[in-house]
């Protein structure tokens, strides 16, 4: 397991991070799971958590290499799949 900070352009996100596991890599802001892209290239998005904040939303798009347009349709879209990311799942 690695775990790093998020960054964007040299800046390094505190309580936002990136957590390398063999499942795929997760993005965490604070205690919450918020996305996971897996290893077959799909991505599972927290319906809990996603869009709990600006913030939190504006670092899942970093995470992503999205905009939050392209986040919102590509949720709308199924092309990122609503799965809940608890740890006691998971």
């Amino acid at each position: 397991m690695k775990i790093i900070n998020l960054e964007d352009n040299g800046v390094k996100y505190v309580n936002q991070f990136v957590v390398h596991l063999p499942s795929g890599i997760y993005f965490q802001s604070y205690n919450d799971l918020v996305a996971w892209k897996k290893n077959d290239g799909s991505i599972a998005i927290n319906p809990s958590a996603w869009d709990k904040s600006l913030t939190t939303k504006k670092h899942l798009c970093t995470f992503l290499g999205v905009t939050k347009y392209e986040l919102n349709e590509k949720i709308k879209n199924g092309e990122y799949i609503l799965a809940d990311l608890t740890y006691n799942k998971y």
